[in-house]
């Protein structure tokens, strides 16, 4: 009976240490063949990201050109609706024709010249992270290799936090109060000046270019040496509608708002290009956590 016992824990030591090898090894050859063939996909996709969305045109006839694009309410009316011209980080021009609710059928025309761009500071930015990414891929030469799990996690992650601060860039814009779009300089892009009651900003949303017009009453000023109008700490999205704020510069109320958009295929194509990024770099986590849980890849 005991013999039995023992031949059959020889056994299944054998078998253990025979499937450990075979997984060993399978690391040993994800670590020399699939990592640097993960990691020269991921470079090309990114870099042809960058080539394409962001390097300046100039004679590359694959990169960017300027185009033009209908802005559309939103809502379906025509209370505000224009034409844009984008290329990468920038409103190069526009013509914006507004239907304000003071008056309503008296349509305010202002325009964006050519030579003072709106800048897409959320282009910008999504830029920013992915040449951080792009550089911590190309940091890992050909003749570089990894030598154990935990050092491929920390730089998958690395990776992933890259590409997904750019993404983030992009779907999710920054908050920001009525003060802060009234105060900015983009403002005085505007030809003619806009009217002291309205507030423009555009702003990307997912793979869409959206402009904002907020409508504001001021039923008194304070005063005060800064001069501006005080928000309530809302993002344009949904400003503090119908309501009052004030912090001691000038008390406001938002009475309107109108909201145009337009599709900017690029954008599609750049989110697309960001997810399929990050997708190979945690499908590469993925299977090495696996080969942690049975102990392998030097952790």
């Amino acid at each position: 009976m005991d013999s039995s016992r023992y031949m059959t824990s020889a056994v299944a030591a054998v078998d253990m240490d025979e499937e450990y090898s075979t997984l060993d090894a399978e690391f040993r050859w994800l670590l020399e063949n699939e990592v640097p063939a993960v990691l020269k996909q991921l470079y090309q996709l990114l870099d042809e990201c960058f080539q394409k969305y962001f390097k300046d045109s100039g004679t590359d006839t694959q990169a960017m050109k300027p185009s033009k694009f209908i802005l559309s309410s939103t809502n379906c009316t025509d209370n505000i609706k224009g034409v844009v011209t984008v290329f990468q980080d920038c409103v190069l021009s526009a013509d914006i024709v507004l239907r304000l609710s003071r008056n309503p059928h008296h349509g305010l025309k202002v325009a964006i010249k050519d030579g003072s761009p709106w800048e897409l500071n959320q282009m910008k930015d999504a830029e920013n992270h992915l040449c951080l990414a792009i550089d911590s891929v190309s940091s890992k030469d050909d003749d570089f290799q990894f030598t154990s799990g935990r050092e491929i996690i920390q730089f998958a992650d690395t990776i992933i936090d890259h590409l997904s601060r750019a993404k983030k860039c992009l779907t999710n814009p920054k908050r920001r109060s009525v003060d802060e779009m009234y105060r900015a300089k983009h403002r005085k892009l505007f030809q003619p000046q806009l009217p002291a009651d309205t507030v423009l900003n555009f702003y990307i949303q997912c793979n869409k270019l959206v402009l904002a017009a907020h409508q504001l009453h001021t039923p008194h000023t304070q005063k005060s040496t800064s001069g501006g109008v005080t928000g309530s700490g809302r993002n344009e999205h949904s400003p503090q509608y119908g309501k009052s704020g004030e912090n001691g510069v000038r008390r406001y109320e938002v009475v309107s708002q109108q909201f145009a958009e337009c599709l900017l295929p690029s954008l599609t194509d750049m989110l697309i290009c960001l997810s399929l990024a990050l997708q190979l770099c945690q499908q590469l986590k993925d299977k090495i956590i696996v080969f942690n849980q049975y102990g392998i890849g030097g952790w």
